[in-house]
């Protein structure tokens, strides 16, 4: 459970400030993840976008289908 994870512990780490109830939402900017510049900005939203149209996956999906 570690080792799946870790990279998401590279990124930071968020917490809640109010208590989050039973079947709420809990959403997150994923852009800000890895834009540090206005070119990687723009790359990062269109392939959160093609994830988003199930025309890619994930980070960590990429992760547990290599096992």
């Amino acid at each position: 459970m570690i080792a799946r994870n870790l990279p998401h512990l590279w990124g930071g780490v968020e917490v809640a400030l109010r208590d989050i109830q039973a079947g709420e939402e809990i959403l997150s900017n994923y852009v800000s993840f890895g834009c540090s510049e206005a070119k990687r900005c723009v790359s990062q939203i269109e392939e959160l976008q093609r994830i988003c149209r199930g025309e890619g996956v994930g980070y960590v999906t990429k992760l547990e289908e290599r096992k």
